[in-house]
């Protein structure tokens, strides 16, 4: 029995993209904006205008290695892969510290500012020579181009050493002359103290060794790199330094702490007495490196540990993490001082 007055049963809307009916048309509208409708109509793809795919922010080019956080790329950092392809993928070697690099352009940068290369005379007639020493003779233009880049690069090099020193000594006379000219009982404390100290550095240590020569005689072995894995980064580092220091006297050693407080350090290097606080970080990170250079005479003495099911490769990520020193700059820089704060103690001179 239907009549005029009965309702018509209303359309359905439907998307046959989404397989979905609606009601209505306003449903079917709403429907239009769901994420689902958008994945579909982008060819299945789970991803919309507001939601793009978080990049590879962090990545490690020697593994060929990408990740989305920083947690995943430290984790990287850890593996024996990763590990084992920086100890073989690093060709030259500083020839003093030892430190490796992967291109000859990487090991001549890092030259300019080792810590433990010996300064040549400023303007000594061995110049020339710059940048011959890994490359053989090659008379085409580009290669006296090079030459001549290399040879201008040190001269500039020399010249800013020279005008620090000269600074350096230009502080010092106008230190020298208002304690001179000062007649306070204070200021006559102050010279003698500076007196002493000059005197105990210039006369009683004059025969001290050289920072740059320190560093060379030095040999760090495999039982210093198992012992660092033992202590851990800090400790077993300043074990090395200290042990090579209390084996000299006192008067031959090439660094000194004057105020433990202030941590002003005293660096014999060439032949001269100054503060460089840096070079003795500079010093820290070369034994460092030193120790480092030990794993692949680890892995020699124990070849068991290329096995990841072994004992001995439990051991090798161990020793190998504690010798990295940490997993970033920050990190290691901030272990490098507890190191020094180590030294510093046992390097300490009274003024008396």
């Amino acid at each position: 029995m239907e009549t005029d007055k009965s309702p018509k049963s209303p359309k359905k809307s439907r998307c046959e993209l989404c397989d979905y009916n609606a009601r209505d048309v306003s449903d079917l509208n709403k429907h239009f904006l769901t994420r689902k409708h958008a994945c579909q109509a982008n060819g299945n793809i789970m991803e919309t205008e507001k939601a793009p795919k978080s990049p590879h922010n962090c990545r490690c080019d020697l593994c060929n290695y990408s990740c989305n956080n920083t947690k995943d790329y430290k984790r990287h950092i850890a593996t024996k892969k990763h590990i084992l392809a920086q100890a073989d993928n690093y060709t030259f070697q500083c020839e003093i510290c030892d430190m490796k690099y992967k291109t000859r352009n990487g090991l001549w940068k890092h030259k300019q500012n080792c810590v433990t290369i010996e300064s040549k005379d400023a303007f000594s007639g061995e110049v020339g020579n710059i940048g011959m020493k890994n490359c053989k003779t090659d008379d085409t233009p580009a290669s006296k181009e090079k030459t001549d880049k290399d040879m201008i690069w040190e001269l500039m090099s020399q010249q800013k050493e020279v005008q620090q020193f000269l600074m350096e000594q230009n502080k010092q006379l106008i230190s020298y002359t208002k304690t001179a000219r000062t007649g306070s009982n204070n200021n006559n404390t102050n010279s003698n103290n500076k007196f002493n100290l000059n005197f105990f550095l210039n006369e009683q240590c004059k025969n001290a060794i050289n920072m740059t020569d320190f560093l060379t005689n030095m040999k760090v072995d495999v039982s210093d790199l198992e012992q660092t894995g033992q202590l851990g980064y800090v400790d077993g580092i300043s074990r090395i330094f200290l042990n090579h220091l209390k084996e000299m006297h006192i008067y031959e050693r090439p660094v000194h702490c004057s105020d433990l407080k202030r941590e002003t350090v005293y660096i014999k290097h060439e032949n001269q007495w100054n503060v460089d606080k840096t070079k003795l970080s500079d010093a820290i990170k070369a034994i460092a490196q030193k120790n480092l250079n030990q794993i692949n005479s680890w892995i020699e003495k124990h070849p068991e540990c290329r096995d990841p099911k072994s004992s001995e490769s439990d051991r090798f990520v161990q020793l190998s993490h504690e010798a990295c020193g940490g997993s970033s700059t920050q990190e290691r820089t901030r272990l490098n001082e507890k190191i020094m704060k180590n030294i510093l103690k046992v390097i300490s001179v009274t003024k008396e």
